[in-house]
């Protein structure tokens, strides 16, 4: 009977001592992961599974260690098995998710990420989306050509930079005799040759013979001249992602490279910061620009791109380059060619991880964003794109599954053969062309493009690209547009002829100038149906003369605008069609600010070139538009027109406002109440086309249900949960929180030119005895209005800078 009890006490202690060592694994398991050291945490989660492996915790930061050390098969293993118990949180849930689009399993991955969006519907339908058009883009025909090179090793090899006929690189592969052992645990810069044929040769020796400070350096940009180096001090470590979750820290530096190759008077670049990284350097061709990627506090999302210029007294203050480029997720590596801007994100849409992007410009700003298709992306981390067109050779960075080590470089090159297309609708009966034409391409994993005033649509293309396009236009039936490469540098034209299926009659006016009666051309005339509020617009030819098919018996307001002259309107109706002189001559005053008007932007935005030269957002077979950087703004008079409503709730309900901090930025926001429900909407815009714009932008933000409705009298107001009024009419949505620029006092804000800065948020103004006050609303970022008021500058207003409102009055900031 003793030794039964000794034998009970030893179990007991045994189980208790057992339960002891297993919890201080368990904890040293967390601390290692929470200082993000996944390879060491990873190996006391799975001594702790040995013996507790139903633990859900344990099971779920393991598949996430494993998630970070891109081992995605083994992190959706683990995953799975957490599910199968209890489930996980939902900061795994997106792990998940992201792994399994990493696996390429597109659907499944779906599946999680729009699971996820019922707790967090911004990310999870993003990915969800994201998901869809990943599954049609990857059977895309690449036009980049990539193949695996010298630079890697079984190690991480990252991040090149062209330095003159060299390739500069970043590696934890150690190259060196004798070095000791913490040393070898950290990446340095390595450089290599290239031969005739462009491949770089093993790099076999350290690119800067400074031992003892150059270690954890990289990624580095060196200026065209060879005479500065800006570089990055990181705390990488092998086998782990660079990405933001990975517990990043990196600061950026600048030094001097002598002819020997030494670098000299280092210094730190004047805007790191304590809290957040400053990083992945590119100087631009003349070296007086310094594009970097941070994640400082005042960016639109994590990592932004930024930009610094070069002045007499050192570097200037970073400006953030704004979105389309930045975005709510990450954007790095930054490449400026002097053109075109490449540079990573994990946000914009693509196969998943980080993928690849190249910006261009369209009017002197940052407008269209283009994914570089297959090949040179991956469903894992593809950045650190650098590209030379004069030598058709490029690299990259990625960890694919079929690489030599953990992060691989891979050589880029690409077709060379750039094919233009030219769609030109026109009204089958009377031969003049259609502008505001819906041009689908989203079957193509494309978005819905417009034609512009002459009818027209135009983009171009590298590589080949076949598809069917759908052509709509409301009061005319259904067309089609084959687009088919021909492989050649030629601009491949196509018309399109669509039939009516209402009554219209064309009308004929002419343009002309008040003082000397003389023919006006270029002018814009758009004619708003009073009744539908559909649009049409044409311009004047030389002699002024211009063309509108209009619907009988129906009202219009037509408008006439052109730069440098008075902005006109007549209202008129068409009858039965008989009476052709209703619109005879129309003169306009010369004036040097009035701003031409737009179908496609609303009536006061700037005017649409010709020809659009752009791709379309997603073009199979090549590198896809992502989206435009175009506007639209409500008009704070109308009462009635059309709005976009992103959701109906309940009268007695309260209303959340935080759910809606997006949409404010992008419209005026405000609610239908009807007694039954609330509806939250944004608007009133005078024609459905360019709702449908605005509905896109709040699709993008997250509101992907937001649709189009009719608002026919706007009068109900309503106070959200956070504090933030929603106002009935767009004039009062203005809130405490927001950011303003305050462009200048103007004595006749009629002839106000607003050089393209509609497209940074809603005008506001104010008067101050004569003199009407207009500002920005820039939404409540801080880091916006900064952007916004350099970009005021660049376009003249010299005196732009930013305020807030306190107690009902605008002061500085």
């Amino acid at each position: 009977m003793i030794l039964s009890l000794r034998t009970l006490i030893i179990l007991v202690v045994s189980c208790f001592t057992l339960n002891l060592t297993a919890q201080n694994n368990l904890n040293k398991a967390n601390k290692k992961y929470e200082l993000s050291d996944f390879k060491e945490a990873a190996n006391l989660y799975n001594k702790f599974i040995e013996d507790n492996a139903n633990n859900v915790e344990a099971l779920s930061k393991l598949a996430d260690c494993y998630y970070h050390l891109n081992q995605f098969t083994e992190a959706k293993e683990r995953f799975e098995k957490a599910i199968k118990i209890t489930g996980f949180q939902p900061q795994y849930m997106l792990s998940y998710a992201h792994t399994l689009m990493g696996l390429g399993e597109y659907d499944n991955a779906k599946n999680w990420f729009t699971l996820y969006g019922e707790a967090y519907p911004q990310i999870g339908q993003h990915f969800a989306k994201a998901c869809d058009l990943a599954k049609q883009r990857t059977v895309e025909s690449p036009i980049y050509q990539i193949e695996n090179t010298n630079l890697s090793s079984f190690r991480s090899d990252f991040s090149t930079a062209f330095f003159g006929d060299v390739v500069v690189m970043s590696s934890f592969y150690n190259r060196i005799a004798n070095e000791s052992a913490e040393n070898a645990q950290k990446n340095i810069l390595f450089l290599s040759s290239l031969d005739e044929k462009n491949n770089p040769q093993k790099a076999s020796y350290l690119f800067n013979s400074n031992l003892n400070k150059y270690y954890s350096v990289g990624p580095a940009s060196f200026s065209k001249d060879g005479k500065w180096v800006a570089y990055t001090k990181n705390n990488f470590r092998d086998g782990i992602r660079q990405i933001s979750s990975s517990g990043l820290e990196m600061t950026l530096y600048l030094a001097e490279v002598s002819p020997d190759g030494q670098w000299k008077n280092e210094k730190a670049f004047p805007f790191n910061g304590t809290g957040y990284s400053t990083a992945y350097p590119s100087f631009s061709p003349d070296g007086n620009t310094l594009y970097f990627a941070s994640d400082r506090p005042d960016g639109l999302g994590g990592f932004d791109i930024y930009k610094s210029q070069k002045t007499a007294e050192g570097w200037s203050f970073p400006i953030n380059l704004g979105a389309p480029i930045n975005s709510s997720g990450d954007e790095i590596t930054p490449f400026f060619d002097g053109q075109k801007l490449y540079f990573a994100s994990n946000w914009h849409e693509g196969f998943g991880g980080y993928d690849i992007f190249r910006a261009e410009k369209e009017g002197g700003n940052w407008s269209k964003l283009f994914h570089l298709g297959t090949n040179v992306n991956s469903s894992r981390d593809d950045y650190g794109f650098i590209f030379d067109e004069s030598r058709n050779l490029g690299f990259l960075t990625s960890n694919r599954p079929d690489g030599k080590g953990m992060e691989d470089i891979y050589k880029v090159s690409k077709s060379l053969f750039n094919e233009k297309y030219l769609i030109t609708v026109i009204d089958e009966a009377s031969k003049l062309p259609l502008s505001g034409v819906n041009i689908d391409f989203t079957h193509c994993g494309q978005k819905i493009v417009q034609t512009n005033a002459k009818g027209q649509y135009a983009f171009q293309k590298e590589g080949a690209f076949n598809c069917e396009a759908i052509l709509t236009k409301e009061g005319y039936a259904k067309g089609y547009a084959k687009i088919q490469s021909r492989g050649l540098d030629a601009l491949n034209q196509m018309e399109i002829l669509l039939q009516s299926v209402v009554d219209k009659e064309t009308f004929v006016g002419r343009v002309i100038q008040t003082a000397d009666a003389q023919p006006l051309s270029d002018i814009y005339v758009t004619a708003y149906n009073n009744g539908n509020g559909q649009s049409t617009q044409v311009q004047t030819d030389k002699q002024g003369y211009y063309s509108l098919l209009l619907e009988l018996n129906q009202g219009y307001t037509v408008k006439f605008s052109g730069v440098g002259y008075s902005e006109s309107q007549r209202v008129i109706n068409t009858g039965n069609g008989e009476d052709k002189s209703i619109l005879d001559l129309t003169s306009l005053l010369a004036s040097s600010t009035t701003i031409p008007t737009s179908s496609e932007n609303g009536a006061g935005s700037n005017p649409l070139p010709p020809v659009i030269t752009s791709v379309p957002d997603t073009t199979p077979n090549t590198e896809t538009s992502t989206g435009t950087n175009t506007s639209s703004s409500s008009d704070n008079n109308l009462t009635s027109g059309y709005s976009i409503q992103i959701a109906a709730v309940p009268s007695n309900a309260q209303i959340k406002g935080s759910r809606y901090t997006k949409a404010e930025n992008i419209g005026n926001l405000y609610i239908k109440n009807d007694g039954k429900y609330q509806r939250v909407r944004i608007g009133v815009y005078a024609s459905k086309s360019e709702a449908n714009r605005v509905q896109e932008k709040l699709a993008a933000a997250g509101y992907t249900k937001a649709y189009v409705v009719n608002e026919s009298n706007k009068n109900e107001t309503s106070t959200v949960s956070t504090g933030t009024q929603v106002p009935s009419s767009p004039s009062s949505a203005t809130s405490t929180n927001n950011y303003y620029v305050r462009l200048g006092a103007f004595g006749n804000i009629q002839n106000f030119d607003d050089r393209g800065l509609r497209q940074y948020g809603d005008f506001v103004d104010y008067q101050k005895g004569n003199l009407t006050i207009r500002l920005i609303n820039t939404g409540p970022k801080v880091g916006r209005a900064r952007v916004v008021r350099e970009k005021a500058k660049e376009k003249g207003f010299n005196g732009a800078y930013i305020v807030v409102k306190e107690n009902g009055n605008f002061v500085k900031y």
